[in-house]
């Protein structure tokens, strides 16, 4: 083998293990390259299939998040609808008192209207039948003297008694007996003309104070008021025992 033979077989030889050792290196880092992409696409999966679990977490939280809200809804329009309903029964029950308490309160005016009403119909009448008694009833009052006369076998004794006679009439007609009020009595020296005109006199003043102060709220007669009380002649009585 010549020299120029050795060193072709040799550079060949180098070329085959350097194609070799190329080759084995290329090889190993494929393989390296092949677990790395396989275990990146296992990582993959993996985060893949986490990215689906959490997704699936959330969509199970988000799912349960709107039907915990639905059902705070439901509950809140639930008492917003019982506390509208009770709202609505007391505000119904509420017109409804106001409405009987108006009722009332109306019926009541009426009855006070119609009350008064009548208390003024009733007054009306009233007064019509005072002032037709006033018109109907009087009184006449008199001066009363009455002298009384008693012989003695030797002197004779004398009393005398004054006040004022009265009598109710009616249209001017007497309807009752005379009444007869005594206000004074005493013993007198005699009985003549100037002893009973004196005696008139006296009665006279008893007859007048009865009839303007008296008479007019003593006789508990409708209608009789001092108007309606006349003075008259005066009435004289001699009696002898």
């Amino acid at each position: 083998m010549d020299f120029y033979t050795a060193i072709g077989i040799s550079i060949i030889s180098t070329a085959i293990l350097t194609v070799t050792v190329v080759s084995f290196s290329t090889n190993r880092k494929i393989l390296s390259t092949q677990s790395l992409l396989e275990k990146s696409e296992l990582e993959l999966r993996e985060q893949q299939k986490e990215i689906h679990r959490s997704e699936s977490r959330h969509l199970q939280l988000t799912n349960q998040v709107e039907l915990d809200h639905h059902e705070k809804s439901r509950l809140i329009r639930e008492k917003f609808f019982n506390d509208g309903f009770e709202g609505g029964k007391a505000s119904s029950i509420k017109d409804h008192l106001i409405e009987i308490t108006n009722l009332k309160s109306a019926h009541r005016e009426e009855c006070i209207k119609r009350e008064m009403e009548g208390e003024l119909r009733g007054r009306s009448i009233a007064k019509i039948e005072h002032e037709a008694q006033v018109k109907s009833y009087s009184i006449i009052v008199k001066p009363f003297v009455r002298t009384i006369t008693d012989k003695g076998l030797f002197k004779d004794d004398f009393k005398s008694e004054i006040g004022y006679q009265y009598q109710l009439l009616v249209n001017g007609i007497p309807a009752f007996q005379p009444h007869v009020v005594i206000e004074q009595s005493e013993q007198i020296a005699a009985v003549d003309k100037e002893t009973i005109n004196n005696l008139v006199v006296l009665a006279t003043k008893c007859a007048q104070i009865a009839a303007d102060t008296y008479l007019a709220g003593a006789t508990g007669i409708p209608g009789i008021t001092a108007s309606a009380t006349k003075l008259g002649q005066a009435v004289i009585d001699q009696v002898k025992v």
